[in-house]
């Protein structure tokens, strides 16, 4: 449970962009190819994946597009 606290945003942070990593790399796709096919540029989807940046619920709409998969396939396994 988050209560909200700078340390806390951190850590989802850490764990949303490890399980982003997990997922690129079961579906054998890069980085790279996740910003071209998501029109996200590339130092944000590296923001994202290294815990430094939230994404929006819109981005998190238009990454799950891209990689071809709904919001609950995508957070499936996701662990805090």
């Amino acid at each position: 449970m988050f209560s909200g606290s700078t340390k806390d945003r951190e850590r989802l942070q850490k764990s949303f962009g490890k399980h982003l990593k997990k997922v690129l790399d079961k579906k054998g796709i890069k980085p790279v190819e996740l910003a071209k096919n998501s029109f996200i540029d590339e130092p944000h989807i590296s923001a994202l994946i290294h815990g430094r940046m939230n994404p929006t619920l819109y981005k998190l709409s238009v990454i799950c597009k891209a990689l071809e998969m709904s919001f609950e396939e995508f957070f499936e396994g996701f662990e805090e």
